[in-house]
C-alpha cells in the first residue's frame, strides 16, 4: 500500500507540533513524581504511624471513659430512686 506525498507530509506536520508539549508533558509528570516522592515518602508514612498510636491511645481512653460513666450511672440510680 503506497501512500501520497501530501499525506506523509500532513502526518509529520501535526507529529512536530504534537511531540514537544507531550514531551513537556512527560517531564512534567517526571519531575512531580521525583518531588513527590522526596517531600511526602518516608514523612507520610510516619504521620500515618503517629496518627493510628494517637488514634488507639483516644479510642483506648474514649472505653475507660464509658465505662466510667456507666459505672456513675448504676451508682446514681439507686440514690435517685431514694430522694424520689
Amino acid at each position: 500500500m503506497e501512500s501520497d506525498g501530501h499525506a506523509d507530509s500532513q502526518e509529520t506536520r501535526t507529529t512536530e507540533r504534537v511531540a514537544p508539549p507531550a514531551e513537556q508533558a512527560e517531564d512534567e509528570i517526571t519531575e512531580l513524581r521525583r518531588r513527590l516522592q522526596e517531600a511526602g515518602g518516608t514523612h507520610a508514612r510516619g504521620e500515618t504511624a503517629r496518627d493510628q498510636g494517637q488514634l488507639a491511645h483516644a479510642v483506648s481512653q474514649n472505653e475507660k471513659l464509658t465505662y466510667t460513666l456507666q459505672q456513675a450511672k448504676e451508682h446514681i440510680a439507686p440514690c435517685e430512686e431514694v430522694t424520689s
